[in-house]
């Protein structure tokens, strides 16, 4: 009797710390975000709706764009877009990413990145950042795309 009310307290708990990491994750869907890199690869930084995301590396003046597809709460794949693939050296017509949440924090989640035409994993930290950082990035890329035009004007 006493060993299945501790299995029944321990199989609660368990699905609680489930359910609460799922609703946690719902956090994540939306927002501005960044990924810090180290020294050899420069911050990516991200806006994401439910559905799309656009990514640009600093001191880079091109944007990706992905399609997203949730599997679950904690579990989505993004899919470059037309435009994106075309524009990226190396990327299968088919590629997809598939990046799984592993551990969420109050205002960033560690994630496990996967593709579907290699086998690298590569686990990094996305941090959610305000609106305000993620447009000073976008003056950032947007003087050094006038800063191009003008070199290519001469």
């Amino acid at each position: 009797m006493k060993l299945s009310i501790l299995t029944a307290v321990i199989l609660f708990q368990s699905s609680m710390a489930l359910f609460g990491q799922n609703l946690e994750c719902e956090n994540f869907k939306n927002g501005y975000f960044k990924i810090l890199m180290d020294e050899s690869v420069e911050t990516s930084y991200i806006i994401r709706n439910e559905n799309m995301q656009a990514e640009s590396v600093k001191g880079n003046p091109s944007i990706s764009e992905f399609h997203i597809e949730w599997i679950d709460a904690c579990t989505y794949t993004i899919t470059p877009t037309e435009k994106t693939r075309s524009e990226l050296i190396g990327i299968p017509e088919n590629a997809v990413l598939t990046v799984y949440i592993l551990e969420t924090k109050e205002n960033s989640y560690i994630q496990k990145t996967t593709a579907n035409f290699t086998d690298y994993e590569y686990i990094s930290e996305m941090i959610k950042i305000d609106a305000s950082e993620y447009r000073n990035h976008i003056k950032e890329i947007s003087k050094i795309n006038s800063d191009k035009e003008e070199v290519d004007k001469k």
